[in-house]
């Protein structure tokens, strides 16, 4: 289970940071300044960062594990949509589907960790897990450079895409369908 969270938090957080030296080719291939590519980035980020707030909560109505695999489903469908865009418009409502994505999946994460985990454990877990942000920042960017250079932009999304659907499987075998350690003080609460 960690070792699936932790591939889920790289690769979205990857996704994050392995755009901006594409944004070049990306540009080019639209036939629009680099600068309305960036915005792309900007869209991702708004669409996780306001939709967050409203998504976490829902894992104290419905099952985390669902909400989560939803959310992975959704930025799943917007990595591979965003590699087959044939415009910059599309490109970016691909991109704020799977910034929704993220956003879902994202607080899904740690709730996950914080209900199945604890004391020591909970720390050592949410520490592992958490290394893979940090990861992807340093890795994004030199990953993003180097798919372009050997093939093109559109290897960046496809391979995230590929990545969270190798994890898919394995997340849903290994999440637990047990109640949580920690259930919600909400006794009508479905957490998983």
């Amino acid at each position: 289970m960690v070792v699936g969270l932790f591939l889920v938090v790289f690769v979205m957080g990857a996704d994050s940071f392995i755009i901006s030296p594409l944004l070049p080719a990306i540009a080019k291939d639209f036939n629009v300044s680099v600068e309305a590519v960036a915005l792309a980035v900007t869209i991702y980020a708004l669409c996780y960062a306001l939709s967050s707030p409203f998504f976490g909560p829902l894992g104290d109505k419905f099952k985390q594990k669902n909400l989560l695999m939803l959310g992975i489903l959704f930025f799943l469908i917007g990595s591979f949509l965003c590699a087959v865009s044939q415009n910059i418009y599309q490109f970016y409502f691909f991109r704020a589907i799977a910034g929704l994505g993220a956003a879902l999946s994202m607080p899904n994460v740690w709730a996950i960790i914080g209900n199945h985990f604890e004391g020591k454990k909970l720390n050592i877990v949410m520490g592992i897990v958490m290394s893979a942000l940090s990861l992807s920042i340093a890795v994004g960017v030199p990953l993003g450079t180097t798919l372009a250079q050997l093939a093109n932009w559109h290897m960046a999304f496809w391979g995230s895409g590929i990545l969270i659907l190798l994890v898919l499987p394995v997340l849903l075998e290994v999440i637990p369908k047990t109640c949580p350690l920690y259930p919600s003080a909400d006794p009508t609460a479905t957490n998983e």
